[in-house]
């Protein structure tokens, strides 16, 4: 497994969907984000975990997020499944 190099626009989004999350008490998109957030294991092994958490968001809190939020988490499971794929 090879460390990747956390890339700061990614961590950053993730960090603003958390925080507005939490502002609006968005409990099931938290619930399935925060087992792999904050980012620790920067091994391949953690994104691709940060990858799932973002997929069960997807799958499970579409009903309490935004459609904005619904679309950036959509591209931060492009671009951290990009950062998978790099291994």
């Amino acid at each position: 497994m090879k460390t990747r190099t956390p890339p700061k626009d990614v961590l950053t989004a993730i960090g603003k969907l958390c925080d507005a999350w939490c502002e609006r008490k968005c409990l099931t998109a938290l619930r399935h984000l925060l087992p792999s957030w904050p980012l620790i294991n920067t091994l391949t092994d953690g994104w691709a975990d940060l990858s799932v958490a973002l997929q069960n968001v997807r799958a499970f809190a579409g009903h309490e997020i935004t459609l904005v939020e619904l679309q950036k988490v959509e591209d931060l499971i492009r671009d951290v499944d990009r950062i998978v794929q790099r291994a």
